[in-house]
């Protein structure tokens, strides 16, 4: 079978070209940054939460390896995971600057910083920190540092995202 014949690049530039200016329309289409912060605060402070109190009494980090048979089926059941019980809330942390975070989930929708220090498998003095909406700032969200234990963490688009860093 013979090669095929090299492309034209007249052909290659008017493609190139139509391209680009698919994407300047694109992109100017899109909402500016200014925009984009405020429907982040708005959707902080609209998000509908359910009022459910934590199980205390109750060991608080449940991975996904911890699950019985029985519950990880249930969930199965339930759907593909974007809907989650009442009783449970997602916790996602980079841990000492790593670029991809931990994730469990917790049970309870309010968690208290102790609870997290718990899901920390390597032990030592570290600074703990949480997204959560702002407007003091221009970009919508700020990494809030809580230091007491009993302090309920903030949520985040229905999520605890937090920082855990290492204090020299």
């Amino acid at each position: 079978m013979p090669p095929n014949p090299a492309p034209n690049p007249l052909t290659q530039l008017e493609e190139a070209r139509r391209r680009l200016e698919e994407e300047e329309k694109r992109a100017s289409k899109l909402p500016s940054k200014q925009r984009y912060v405020q429907e982040v605060i708005q959707r902080g402070r609209s998000c509908i939460r359910p009022a459910c109190t934590p199980v205390l009494s109750v060991v608080p980090a449940v991975s996904d390896m911890e699950l019985s048979e029985t519950e990880t089926k249930s969930q199965r059941k339930v759907g593909s995971g974007s809907t989650q019980p009442c009783d449970s809330i997602v916790v996602a942390y980079y841990f000492c600057g790593e670029p991809i975070p931990y994730r469990t989930l917790v049970r309870g929708r309010a968690v208290t910083l102790g609870q997290f220090k718990e899901l920390l498998t390597k032990k030592g003095n570290y600074r703990y920190y949480f997204k959560k909406v702002s407007d003091e700032f221009d970009c919508g969200v700020v990494f809030e540092e809580v230091r007491e234990d009993e302090a309920i963490l903030p949520v985040f688009e229905e999520k605890i995202i937090g920082k855990v860093e290492k204090v020299d």
